[in-house]
């Protein structure tokens, strides 16, 4: 009986342990999007800044601000899931967009200054994937 434990635990629970590591290596290799969690798909702390011009308009100068951190917070999200996808025109990417903060805003008679932090919605990593892919979405 002492015989079979220990071929038992020198063959086969090797054998088990290493088909089951192979097995959990290959499902970790492509994730799919639902596994991705929400806290990936969070940029944060996205500088922005903006000099007014003369006749410049508060609430214009905040909205070109936001748009514009949205803009830089898609480039990161792609570049740090390893995509060469292009950010997508305004309308597109504001629907990919789940939430946004703003902090350290500095509203100067000359500049406006803010950091942002930046959360996409899931069905951003279809979008990167078609583009990876060369599929193509509708432009709005």
């Amino acid at each position: 009986m002492l015989i079979k434990r220990m071929s038992f635990v020198r063959v086969v629970l090797p054998v088990i342990l290493l088909v089951v590591f192979a097995f959990a290596s290959l499902s970790l290799a492509k994730i799919p999007s639902s596994r991705i969690s929400n806290a990936s798909l969070s940029v944060m702390r996205v500088n922005i800044y903006i000099e007014k011009e003369n006749n410049h308009d508060a609430a214009g100068v905040k909205r070109q601000a936001v748009m514009q951190a949205q803009r830089e917070a898609f480039q990161i999200l792609i570049e740090r899931l390893g995509s060469s996808s292009e950010v997508p025109n305004d309308g597109v990417l504001v629907s990919f967009v789940n939430d946004y903060e703003i902090g350290d805003e500095q509203n100067y008679p000359t500049r406006y200054e803010a950091t942002f932090n930046v959360r996409f919605r899931p069905e951003v990593l279809e979008y990167i994937n078609q583009k990876k892919g060369g599929g193509s979405y509708p432009q709005n």
